[in-house]
């Protein structure tokens, strides 16, 4: 610690001398972007797009100071672990939401949350929801769109829907859609051979597909 003050401490008085090492400019720069990022960090926190920090001083001659990290919270379910799946919700730097889920096989998808951004002329610019898919070797897209992917056999597993939510077929007979606020179990249906499925509206009173996919014919 003595010595990390000395450094810091010569680096500061090197700019009144006019005369400093380069490794003096680094670390004068480097305390310089660790103040600028406090202060840009303590803006949001104020404002409340990023939530506060918990520091704990933990035992040692060098004070070592953990981090708490309130950005990711694990949002697995009973039913999602009972399926097999892992499932977690993060705050990013600009305030919005994604959400990460892994099937037991390795597959990985993320969803983005979109959110407006205002230019610099004033204007406001809607940026859209992302989704990333992390195959792992087990699943690929059906086509150049990326909207459906299938497994080695060619049955859909995941289909991208257009509101920016995903339909997962969690690999044991079962099926989620994800969006980037959560999670939640849905039903779907298989054709006959397999291949496809259509998620299914259960809180419709006529029990049919979901309204996006009305125009889509049933197989």
């Amino acid at each position: 610690m003595a010595h990390e003050f000395n450094e810091s401490f010569n680096s500061a008085e090197c700019k009144d001398n006019g005369a400093c090492a380069l490794g003096d400019f680094a670390i004068t720069r480097q305390d310089m972007q660790l103040k600028f990022d406090s202060q840009a960090n303590g803006k949001l926190e104020d404002a409340g797009v990023l939530p506060k920090f918990d520091l704990m001083l933990a035992n040692g001659d060098d004070d070592v100071i953990e981090l708490k990290n309130p950005f990711k919270e694990d949002i697995t379910t009973k039913q999602l672990k009972e399926a097999g799946v892992k499932a977690t919700k993060n705050l990013e730097s600009d305030g919005t939401h994604t959400t990460v889920t892994e099937r037991k096989d390795g597959v990985k998808v993320h969803v983005g949350e979109g959110h407006d951004v205002i230019g610099k002329n004033g204007n406001k610019v809607h940026i859209d929801g992302t989704v990333l898919i992390e195959p792992n070797g087990k699943i690929r897209p059906k086509d150049k769109t990326g909207d459906v992917w299938v497994d080695d056999k060619g049955r859909e597993v995941l289909k991208k829907n257009e509101d920016g939510s995903v339909t997962i077929d969690t690999g044991d007979g079962g099926f989620i859609r994800q969006d980037a606020q959560g999670v939640k179990k849905v039903a779907a249906i298989r054709s006959r051979d397999g291949k496809t499925f259509e998620e299914i509206d259960t809180d419709s009173p006529l029990g049919g597909l979901r309204p996006s996919d009305l125009s889509k014919p049933r197989k």
